[in-house]
């Protein structure tokens, strides 16, 4: 049974993904499209099953099971077999890991994989070509459980109460508000939690479900059809202007939400996504009547019914097309309108050519050479993609330099508690597991001489408290881990821990631990704010009172060559240039404003160095920055 006015809601959820993902400026909300047709999802999936236990007064779970993987999942396979080929037009560090991420997007579980990966939905670095198949995982555990229950339930029914079939629609409607419920519980609880990045609990099923079992509930209540008593009931009130009303309140409401929020904000997922799910429920309410109360000689627009029936096979498409198009077309409207018509194109070649042959019906097209050209279609993608997971790294460029910078701070660490633990214990030491033997081992910490005349502080500057350790402590993000070798040498007494995806939240524990063990040297700098969080004011301004009196502190502004007004990285940046005037043993390292205009000296994510050579262009801007805001800070007191 097919409802006209449905592609509505299709059509502005992928709407919704689409801006956002080509335009992020203009929506920096418009992730809450996949929500939209989470709700949807939830909404026809209850329905379906209603109306086919009305009519035979059973439920097949094997034949839902395969209704859904066919579905799905070969759409699903040949997106990846058309659409990776493209990643041979890009740089190798795009496909990096590339196995394991067809693995998961075919096994339905993206949104795992990603989860263990530590990546954020937002990718800090460079973005997975399969990335936005998280979605459809979650999907597809929606499919498992709520088949499942609907199993047991109607089974309970029709053996228990053969008479009462109806109160079913009571039962599934009270189990779906239930888990709703509960899900959004878990992610309320996880969102508050977060230190920053919410990318976990965006990903979760468990967390994620509720937009599902809201349409559940919808489903449940009204179903594919009206009652006799609502029939009648809608025949008195004016259903096409409350329908049409409810069209433009749910439209104009996503549509707010879309334009006012950002992934980086609690209430993102604390208020946005529940009033989503409400907005996306009174549409389908909307259209559904809409759908009653006018007659069926009034269809769709044809384009909209066409853009809905293909809505699914170009939320597939167009992610990996844009990846590959948006590093090999210029301006960025060129990308997203090449990655539009590509996936437009190659929607309808599957939807309408391909589809029906995987759903038992006969190929839509009749010419003698369509086998043959469809054969060698299938041999030649299974090849490209072969060869493509055949020469995808493990890594990218840059985690692999990240990688091996970190190992080169551990071995550095290693080596110098060795060396501290000989200067204290002629012999041979071994400590027992958990020892801490950083507040022993700090007492014998060299005290370096004076800094030179030209970092020498002016006589107003304050004096150092009797005890501090000279030197600089660095708290760094992957950036910071990138310009390490660079920065050791450029300052000799200089303590360096940098880890990539840290932020401030992170950075600021990190201070503490610091503080707390006694080993703080007289300037700190915080390199730190890529990584972006929503809480940046309070863990800066957490930072600088944490700061112990005797120190000072430096600041160094992020950049990201990606970033808009919106984003929390770009808020960050900006506070932080207000801190001289706030604080007077505060001073601000520019990068950001060092670097803007130099992007070609950047990796592709816009953020990292192009490389991670001690002489590299981008590493020489980045430690003179350093050194210059040392210099200025030697001239300002440190904090009593």
């Amino acid at each position: 049974m097919r409802i006209r006015w449905f592609s509505i809601v299709r059509v502005l959820g992928l709407s919704l993904v689409l801006v956002y993902h080509f335009f992020p400026k203009l929506l920096p909300g418009g992730f809450l499209g996949v929500d939209v047709f989470f709700v949807f999802s939830g909404y026809l999936i209850t329905a379906l099953l209603l109306e086919e236990y009305r009519k035979s007064g059973r439920f097949s779970l094997l034949a839902y099971a395969r209704r859904r993987f066919l579905r799905i999942f070969p759409a699903l396979a040949c997106a990846v077999g058309l659409a990776l080929p493209f990643a041979l037009l890009v740089a190798p560090d795009f496909t990096a890991d590339l196995r394991r991420q067809a693995a998961a997007a075919l096994g339905f579980i993206t949104n795992y994989y990603e989860t263990l990966r530590g990546g954020g939905y937002e990718a800090r670095l460079l973005p997975h070509l399969l990335l936005h198949t998280w979605s459809l995982a979650v999907e597809a555990h929606f499919y498992i459980i709520w088949g499942l229950l609907f199993a047991v339930l109607s089974r309970l029914y029709t053996k228990c109460a053969p008479r009462r079939r109806a109160d079913l629609r009571i039962a599934l409607f009270g189990v779906a508000l239930l888990l709703a419920g509960l899900s959004y519980l878990k992610m309320f609880l996880a969102v508050r939690e977060a230190a920053g990045d919410f990318s976990a609990p965006y990903y979760s099923t468990a967390s994620h479900g509720f937009p599902f079992m809201l349409g559940a509930a919808v489903g449940a209540l009204f179903g594919m059809r009206t009652g006799e008593r609502a029939a009648r009931l809608l025949k008195m009130i004016p259903v096409r202007a409350l329908s049409a009303t409810g069209l433009c309140v749910s439209v104009a409401g996503l549509g707010v939400l879309a334009a006012k929020l950002s992934f980086a904000e609690q209430k993102a997922f604390l208020l946005g996504m529940p009033l989503a799910g409400i907005f996306s429920a009174l549409l389908i309410f909307s259209a559904r009547v809409l759908h009653e109360s006018v007659s069926s000689r009034r269809g769709e627009p044809k384009l909209l019914s066409v853009l809905g029936e293909l809505s699914y096979n170009m939320y597939l498409y167009h992610w990996p097309l844009f990846i590959v198009l948006s590093q090999r077309v210029k301006p960025p409207a060129g990308a997203a309108l090449a990655s539009f018509s590509l996936s437009l194109a190659f929607s309808a070649f599957e939807y309408y050519l391909l589809e029906p042959v995987w759903q038992g019906k006969a190929l839509a097209i009749k010419l003698k050479f369509a086998k043959p050209a469809l054969a060698a279609l299938l041999c030649a993608c299974v090849g490209l993609n072969g060869y493509m997971l055949y020469r995808a790294p493990a890594v990218n460029s840059i985690e692999e330099g990240l990688l091996l910078q970190e190992i080169a701070q551990d071995a550095d660490a290693v080596r110098d508690v060795k060396r501290l633990a000989a200067a204290l214990h002629p012999r041979p030491v071994r400590f027992a597991d958990g020892f801490n033997a950083l507040p022993q081992l700090q007492k014998s910490l060299p005290k370096p001489l004076k800094p030179p005349a030209a970092a020498a502080p002016s006589a107003s500057a304050a004096k150092p408290v009797s005890g501090i350790l000279r030197g600089v402590s660095v708290i760094g993000d992957s950036v910071c881990l990138d310009a390490r070798t660079a920065l050791l040498a450029a300052m000799p007494n200089c303590v360096i821990d940098a880890k990539g995806s840290r932020n401030l939240t992170q950075g600021l524990a990190l201070l503490r631990a610091w503080v707390q063990a006694d080993v703080l040297r007289e300037t700190v700098i915080v390199a730190l704010g890529a990584n972006g969080i929503h809480p940046y004011v309070k863990a800066i301004e957490d930072i600088a009172a944490d700061l112990p009196p005797g120190h000072r502190l430096i600041f160094v502004t992020p950049f990201d060559g990606r970033w808009d007004a919106g984003w929390s990285a770009y808020k960050t940046m900006q506070y932080m240039r207000t801190l001289e005037a706030k604080y007077s043993y505060v001073t601000v390292a520019d990068w950001a404003a060092a670097i803007d205009g130099r992007a070609d000296l950047l990796q592709a994510d816009k953020t990292h160095f192009k490389s991670n050579a001690a002489d590299a262009p981008a590493i020489q801007i980045y430690t003179n920055c350093l050194l210059d805001a040392l210099l200025r800070a030697a001239r300002r007191p440190a904090k009593s």
